[in-house]
């Protein structure tokens, strides 16, 4: 419990200086004229949506309160950081290490400043739930059953969810060290439900257009997007660690020009990765860390 208590004093006393200062980006478009916080026209996100209308009816239009939940949010995120690097693991100075990092990083600052982004401290302790249960635990009825309800939590709060099964599955290869054959059998249910979902979403529901209705709409070919996404992940990667200018990118402007740099950079990055992947084998940690990023990545 002290480690938390740390976690929440560094975080407060990093973002104490926000209180005060209102509303910022999508809160806007979630809260202000909006009462009712209707956001289910644009996106399917049950429970996220509950706590926005929970937060309303205690705080109104007064951002401080909205403020104070995402520091307690992001709080039990890294929290939940370090207790399961501390039970996965057994490294306690890792552990403590890695959440301090992650609680101070300026990358993560939207996590606090935005109430519209509480949403990604939800989905740390319920991706880590849906993980150690799933993942690390024995495969039991149990814990499958707890490992999907963290699952569903996850998915009902943002789409990014749908990554977790495979999360589960390298989880089990990397710390676990189990078989390609055992692993994919062990977390086939969850693959499973991630199907269901997107068949429900895909079919079920109206939220706006649909999401796969505009893709072919965009002037952009595979090789620009290629590169494109190639200078986003290099710019967040960057950051991590030279944090000069960090910001929220909603969009990222279209590689035209330097089509080729950029593709090769992409073949350096990815040749690195392979590189300290099959250096690492000694070290489940590491080669976890890299699998979390390469997943965390996909498009």
């Amino acid at each position: 419990m002290s480690v938390v208590g740390v976690l929440f004093i560094g975080i407060l006393a990093v973002y104490v200086s926000s209180f005060g200062s209102g509303f910022m980006e999508d809160d806007y478009l979630l809260l202000k004229g909006n009462v009712r916080l209707d956001s289910s026209a644009v996106v399917f996100r049950p429970f996220l949506n509950g706590l926005f209308g929970l937060e309303y009816f205690l705080f109104g239009h007064n951002a401080d309160g909205f403020r104070w939940v995402n520091i307690i949010l992001f709080t039990g995120a890294c929290s939940s950081i370090y207790f399961f690097m501390v039970q996965v693991f057994k490294n306690n100075l890792l552990a403590v290490l890695t959440a301090l990092f992650v609680a101070l990083h300026p990358i993560n600052q939207n996590m606090v400043l935005a109430f519209s982004t509480a949403y990604v401290s939800l989905q740390v302790m319920f991706t880590l739930g849906a993980i150690y249960w799933g993942g690390y635990k024995d495969f039991s009825f149990k814990n499958v059953s707890i490992a999907l309800l963290f699952f569903i939590l996850a998915l009902l709060c943002h789409e990014t969810a749908m990554l977790i099964p495979f999360y589960i599955f390298s989880f089990m290869l990397i710390a676990r060290k189990d078989s390609w054959k055992k692993a994919l059998g062990m977390s086939f249910v969850f693959f499973l439900f991630l199907a269901a979902y997107l068949v429900f979403r895909l079919t079920g529901t109206k939220v706006g257009t649909h999401i796969l209705e505009n893709v072919n709409t965009v002037p952009v070919d595979s090789l620009q997007y290629a590169a494109t996404f190639i200078r986003l992940v290099h710019w967040y990667l960057s950051n991590l660690f030279i944090p000069d200018g960090v910001v929220v990118i909603w969009s990222s402007k279209l590689v035209a020009q330097g089509l080729w740099f950029w593709l090769m950079a992409g073949l350096l990055w990815f040749s690195i990765g392979v590189y300290c992947f099959w250096r690492s084998a000694r070290l489940p940690v590491v080669r976890l860390g890299l699998l979390w990023l390469v997943v965390g990545f996909f498009p």
